[in-house]
């Protein structure tokens, strides 16, 4: 059986934006942000993916999808494993940015 190819997401309506932000205070004053928006595409049915996705400034993305038919009408247990481990996986990242620049704000050299 050929797999269909997945269309190009559409936004609808307005932007649903996601933001994760995680700072520090002073004296090692840092913030790391991060914004995700929802791609949904026209018409969504079981076997269509809902995105959600950040543009990197490389011009890659991070991106997590999922069908709607996991979703609708709850989410499956395997789902919910794969939503926390992109989760954990933004965490872990995010907080290992904040400590390279929590440490350029102290000025202190980075250990390896």
């Amino acid at each position: 059986m050929k797999k269909k190819p997945i269309p190009a997401p559409t936004l609808i309506g307005q932007p649903k934006i996601l933001l994760i932000s995680v700072n520090t205070p002073r004296p090692a004053q840092a913030q790391i942000n991060r914004h995700y928006q929802l791609w949904v595409p026209k018409d969504a049915g079981g076997d269509d993916d809902i995105l959600i996705r950040r543009q990197k400034a490389d011009g890659s993305a991070d991106s997590f999808g999922a069908r709607v038919d996991e979703i609708v009408p709850t989410f499956l247990g395997v789902l919910q494993i794969r939503i926390k481990m992109f989760a954990d996986r933004i965490v872990k990242e995010m907080l290992a940015e904040l400590k390279q620049e929590a440490e350029r704000a102290l000025g202190t050299p980075r250990r390896a």
